[in-house]
């Protein structure tokens, strides 16, 4: 079926809107996310604030309050390569050392420019991604 050429008119005009939206409008829609990753309301997330974020992730995901994460426990959050790479005294546990130190890798690879602040481009890249795995 031939899409009509206003529908596909405003189709391009749409992603041309979205494809020079300015980082504002990008900020905007992830602002709940922010607000929660962004106390200090600077725009951006540091490592502070995401390792903040990650221990109450860790919290939520630690039912049994035993202190570490088993693969059951952290399935929907990584795969069972980033879990073993998360492990590395290979005793089929994360705890929150290990897990802190996950979410610090995770942070600097979403973190391209090196200047120790995660933006909303940023966190909505591939590996930002990923770490909002780790803390949301």
């Amino acid at each position: 079926m031939l899409k009509s050429p206003c529908v596909s008119a405003s189709m391009i005009a749409f992603g041309l809107l979205l494809a020079s939206a300015p980082i504002s409008a990008i900020a905007a829609k992830m602002a709940p996310d922010m607000k929660m990753l962004d106390p200090d309301t600077d725009g951006t997330v540091s490592l502070d604030e995401a390792q903040k974020a990650a221990a109450a992730k860790f919290n939520a995901l630690d039912p049994d309050k035993d202190g570490t994460l088993d693969m059951k426990e952290a399935k929907h959050l990584m795969s069972k390569n980033a879990f073993k790479m998360a492990d590395p005294d290979k005793d089929g546990s994360i705890d929150r050392t290990e897990y802190a130190a996950a979410v610090e890798a995770a942070f600097k690879k979403a973190d391209p420019d090196g200047d120790g602040t995660l933006d909303a481009k940023e966190l909505s890249s591939t590996a930002g991604k990923k770490l909002l795995m780790l803390i949301q």
